[in-house]
């Protein structure tokens, strides 16, 4: 089974992103914290500098020269993460106004795993019924039941169309992937679409990636 639907954004989403919006200020608060450490750190390791030769006029002047330029670096790295953080909380407000959710939900009792390349995670085909099938990379999951047998994809989209956030919920049985077909005998399919029903069975997959021969040496 494959749904896909739009929907207005319940409570428990919400709650979900205000969290985010805490966490956001939370980590602006332990900025300034950090600034203010910075900032001391700076002035104690230049009056060090400034004591070796305290007398020394270029010793003196090069000592506050260099506290006033980390100085400035740290202050513009510091507001540089500030208006990201601050612009992420807006992005967050704004989904959270416009409201609009994509949820896509994949039942399927089968699936085989083609392992991570590049760093991009495993491919996981899911057989999802009346001839179809559908992608799946794990990069963004981290539920320890995947691959399971119920699979909840919720999107938070802005107004734009963006996706602001997105999480996957795994219920049902854990599925063991048949087979595991290792990375360097399958040719390059990094390009397939995620998430959208492809025509033929597992079966019918394995063929067209050229892994037949895996998959009947499995289950011959």
């Amino acid at each position: 089974m494959f749904i896909e639907e739009t929907r207005p954004i319940w409570e428990v989403e919400e709650r979900r992103l205000r969290k985010s919006i805490r966490r956001n200020q939370q980590n602006l608060r332990e900025l300034r914290r950090d600034r203010f450490g910075c900032i001391v750190g700076l002035l104690l390791f230049s009056l060090l500098i400034i004591a070796v030769k305290p007398y020394d006029p270029v010793n003196r002047w090069g000592a506050l020269g260099m506290f006033g330029l980390l100085l400035l670096m740290s202050i513009g790295i510091e507001l540089s993460i500030r208006r990201e953080i601050l612009a992420s909380n807006r992005r967050i407000e704004q989904a959270i106004q416009d409201g609009k959710v994509v949820e896509i939900r994949i039942s399927s009792t089968r699936c085989f795993r083609i392992p991570e390349g590049d760093d991009e995670g495993s491919d996981f085909h899911f057989d999802i019924g009346d001839q179809r099938t559908v992608l799946v990379r794990d990069y963004a999951i981290s539920s320890r039941n995947f691959p399971s047998s119920e699979l909840t994809l919720t999107r938070v989209l802005r107004s734009d169309g963006e996706v602001q956030e997105e999480w996957f919920v795994c219920r049902g049985d854990r599925l063991t992937p048949t087979p595991i077909i290792p990375r360097d005998e399958v040719p390059d399919d990094r390009d397939s679409e995620e998430l959208v029903p492809i025509p033929g069975t597992l079966e019918d997959r394995l063929r067209e990636i050229g892994a037949e021969r895996g998959w009947e040496s499995i289950h011959s």
